[in-house]
């Protein structure tokens, strides 16, 4: 069994002025295209992608440039759910139906799909080796992504698991987080699957909300109590 080590953070509380901080509030009235937000990435030239429910918008600070699927040649769907940036500097949007690519050089977009002509549901994308990608998707399971060949490949992962909500990368290893609120560490070279148990750590409603790999390639896993770190070496 995989370890969750629960995190508790002591927030300091000032109460001088100086240390308030101030937020400004960007929404449609602004020029934002939807009010929800699911994702955002900054580009090479430190603008800011944002996905809604409603089309990409680009911000450069000042303004908001809107891409969707009507009126933008490559975008198919107009729900962005997910993002990643490659080395090349190439932009990844995961959508209700399909992967969008963004091109900076060419400042073109190009939506890639399975050839099984199943509606591609993309919940996140992860950065593996070599730039590829791993998607995990809520009706094909998990993909990987080849980006220089542009080619799907189903993953079989020894679960039959088809709805998932992420699949992240970390040291040759995926984190596996199904719709079911199960976690799954799956090894890519022992094909080794190991079930990381929630159950033990005496919360009744225990809810995975999101994973997320720090620049030290630890792993620390958000809840709807709290922040756990996750140590997939461990065994018990």
């Amino acid at each position: 069994m995989k370890k969750l080590v629960f995190l508790i953070a002591f927030i300091p509380c000032f109460t001088d002025a100086q240390s308030v901080y101030r937020f400004n509030n960007y929404t449609i009235n602004d020029g934002l295209s939807q009010s929800t937000v699911n994702t955002i990435l900054q580009d090479e030239n430190s603008a800011l992608w944002i996905g809604t429910q409603d089309g990409l918008n680009r911000f450069d600070g000042i303004k908001f440039e809107i891409f969707n699927s009507d009126e933008e040649e490559g975008i198919n769907n107009p729900f962005i759910t997910s993002s990643a940036k490659t080395n090349d500097g190439n932009l990844w949007f995961g959508t209700h139906n399909g992967l969008t690519e963004y091109d900076p050089n060419k400042e073109k977009f190009q939506t890639h799909t399975p050839n099984n002509k199943k509606n591609l549901d993309i919940s996140s994308i992860s950065i593996g080796e070599r730039g590829n990608l791993w998607i995990a998707t809520l009706n094909q399971g998990v993909l990987s992504f080849d980006t220089d060949k542009k080619y799907f490949e189903s993953l079989n992962w020894g679960n039959s698991a088809r709805e998932i909500s992420s699949a992240t990368y970390v040291e040759n290893s995926l984190i596996i987080h199904t719709t079911a609120d199960e976690l799954f560490i799956y090894n890519l070279s022992s094909k080794d699957l190991k079930k990381v148990r929630t159950d033990v750590l005496g919360f009744d409603d225990f809810t995975i909300l999101n994973i997320t790999i720090a620049s030290d390639s630890k792993i620390y896993v958000g809840s709807n109590v709290g922040v756990f770190q996750l140590d997939i070496k461990s065994h018990c």
